[in-house]
């Protein structure tokens, strides 16, 4: 028997998905996940925790925000899941698009983090702080070089099905 030649024995097979795509892709759905369930508890937090704290034309209002809030966040999550499902599908416009995403959930997470640092239940800031790691390396991993020039460079990508 011969062995392949050793260029052709690292490149890699037509439509396998590289580790770090699959890795990035449980990270985004992770992220979509934590996005949703954050919603949900915004949501709660709202109707039902800050009544009594505020004015009732002022816990009206907030609350009113506050949906809104929630409302983006999961259409939002949607999209991330659809950006990931089209990154798992080796698309380069979706991993474009995930990352102008991400970057726009890092800074305004950053600022909510900012924002809570005082906040009494350290819940928020922390949760914060987590999120961002985990869009941090979900980046990481989809503009890993390797990942680039393998699985989304568009020549290689017109010989696979």
């Amino acid at each position: 028997m011969s062995t392949p030649p050793p260029s052709m024995a690292q490149r890699p097979v037509a439509g396998a998905r590289p580790k770090e795509v699959s890795r990035a892709s449980i990270l985004l759905f992770t992220l979509a996940a934590l996005f949703t369930v954050w919603a949900i508890g915004t949501v709660g937090y709202a109707v039902g925790g800050i009544g009594p704290a505020l004015e009732d034309r002022d816990a009206t209002g907030v609350a009113a925000l506050s949906v809104a809030a929630a409302a983006v966040t999961i259409l939002g999550a949607a999209l991330l899941v659809w950006l990931t499902v089209m990154v798992r599908r080796g698309r380069n416009w979706a991993r474009i698009s995930a990352t102008v995403l991400l970057t726009v959930g890092i800074v305004a997470t950053v600022a909510d983090v900012v924002r809570n640092l005082t906040a009494e239940p350290i819940v928020l800031p922390v949760f914060g702080v987590l999120v961002i790691a985990l869009m941090v390396q979900a980046l990481a991993l989809l503009w890993r070089p390797k990942t680039s020039r393998d699985y989304f460079d568009l020549s290689r990508r017109s010989a696979m099905p």
